[in-house]
């Protein structure tokens, strides 16, 4: 077969790649290529189409044979890389390509322990996944025709399972349920199992190797993992890992008691971290009262630093949906402590809005209290505005009253008008006031509505829609609430 061979010259070292044919990367892969794109130095081609988009395999490879058999080519331009893409495999898009690449530099490859890495026949150095195409070989050397060696995989298994490839096949040879693989597989992963668990292949396999381990093993594992508990829980890999040996060791007591253990003196550490936090939350569901006490009260402990983080407000949330009575009790009592700090943060608001949607009117009542003195202040900001709404919407008419008696202090309602969150607020007051306040609210504002109408465009909209929505704000006042809102009415 015609190969020439191309000279790739580095700084520092001299070596000879051999380019193959076009028909030869599809003879050597007949089921699986459709098109080729070789870049070699500065010389490009690109797969060529016919006339209805698709590619054209045989017109490429003309074009292909006709730069790779040029010798030319190799004494012109020196070659610092050279890209082999594939389009089309099995079952894999066209729209996703991947890339091998081998560099000059053929001491930078050591020959590999197992089938990951995907070879071109004729090529001098193995052809590797891209780093310029962040690629890999996607294709398992099962799928491709060979059968991998299994003793070779585990005898390196280190290597294997950093390749998605060969994690694949362990994960598919797992699913077998095969007891005397799983052992092996298992005593092959234990001694660095924390290093596995936070790889971005790895912790699939040591996932589905959880599933499948006797209790004894499992207790090995959460020995192994004991003093490194939060790098795992925090690593966006390592956390899904952790989270199957906890789902499968919560069933039984002895090993419950090793998790809480491990886990009780970092709570703190994974309520706030992105990754982390999840780890506490499959605890809330699958840990059960009194054994996870622990997350309840290192939550109360610091509340307002879980409450004010974007991702410990979820958590607290969490909390409060699994709790106990006595654990419901207890936390909310430590957060409408904390209803002024609350209401006026971006993630703490949250928390406050979720206990006011239990509609406890008990406990909301008690949230209104804690916001009286400041009612027009926090009506008027961002966050703590859509409190304010909340607990005119679900409180009972008393508490309800008492923030419309705040309001009427008021001496004008002009900015509160003009504010893009307070007038929100004025608006859910006005829905919700019964006779006495109803009639009172009305006529203080109208009184501003004319200054409110001169102040530009959004004086208009605001004016427009409190007629609109209210037409005793008009003129010529048409009794009650008017439209939609007579409901309120009859409260």
């Amino acid at each position: 077969m015609n190969r020439n061979r191309i000279s790739a010259n580095s700084a520092e070292v001299k070596t000879e790649i051999e380019a193959p044919t076009a028909a030869h990367l599809l003879d050597s892969h007949p089921n699986s290529c459709v098109s080729i794109l070789i870049i070699v130095g500065a010389r490009q081609l690109s797969p060529i189409r016919t006339a209805d988009n698709k590619y054209d395999s045989k017109e490429t490879i003309k074009e292909l044979e006709t730069i790779t058999e040029t010798s030319d080519q190799s004494k012109t331009t020196n070659i610092q890389s050279q890209y082999v893409i594939i389009n089309n495999y099995n079952n894999y898009p066209c729209t996703a390509p991947f890339a091998m690449y081998a560099p000059p530099n053929a001491a930078f490859f050591q020959q590999p322990p197992c089938f990951p890495y995907y070879y071109v026949p004729g090529y001098s150095v193995p052809l590797v996944p891209s780093p310029a195409f962040g690629g890999y070989n996607p294709r398992p050397a099962a799928e491709s025709g060979r059968e991998p060696d299994i003793e070779k995989l585990l005898n390196n298994i280190g290597d294997a399972i950093k390749d998605q490839g060969s994690c694949r096949y362990l994960q598919k040879r797992l699913d077998e349920g095969d007891k005397e693989f799983t052992s092996r597989i298992f005593s092959k992963l234990i001694p660095a199992i924390k290093t596995h668990m936070s790889d971005p292949f790895g912790n699939y396999l040591c996932q589905k190797l959880f599933d499948r381990c006797s209790q004894s093993q499992l207790s090995m594992v959460i020995d192994e993992i004991s003093e490194h508990v939060v790098e795992l829980a925090t690593n966006l890999h390592g956390t899904r890992a952790i989270q199957k040996v906890i789902e499968n060791s919560v069933k039984d007591s002895e090993l419950l008691l090793k998790i809480i253990t491990i886990l009780k003196s970092h709570v703190a550490e994974m309520v706030t971290d992105n990754n982390g936090n999840h780890v506490l939350q499959l605890c809330l569901t699958s840990i059960k009262s009194p054994h996870n006490d622990f997350i309840y009260a290192e939550i109360a402990a610091s509340c307002f630093k879980v409450a004010t983080h974007k991702h410990g407000c979820c958590v607290l949330q969490k909390c409060i949906d699994y709790a106990t009575k006595k654990q419901r009790v207890r936390l909310i009592e430590v957060i409408v402590g904390l209803t002024q700090e609350l209401v006026r943060d971006q993630f703490g608001n949250y928390v406050i809005q979720y206990v006011v949607d239990l509609k406890d009117m008990e406990i909301n009542g008690h949230i209104i209290d804690k916001l009286r003195g400041t009612i027009m202040e926090l009506s008027n900001e961002k966050f703590s505005s859509n409190v304010v709404e909340k607990c005119l919407n679900a409180s009972k008419y008393e508490k309800k009253q008492a923030i419309i008696l705040e309001m009427l202090e008021a001496d004008s309602y002009v900015d509160m008008l003009l504010n893009p969150y307070g007038n929100y607020v004025i608006q859910k007051a006005l829905s919700e006031a019964m006779e006495p306040e109803f009639s009172v609210l009305i006529k203080r504002v109208r009184g501003d509505l004319p200054e409110v109408r001169k102040q530009g465009e959004f004086g208009k909209k605001i004016y427009n829609k409190l007629i609109k929505t209210f037409p005793s704000l008009g003129d010529k006042p048409s009794g009650g609430k008017g439209g939609k809102k007579l409901y309120c009415l009859i409260y």
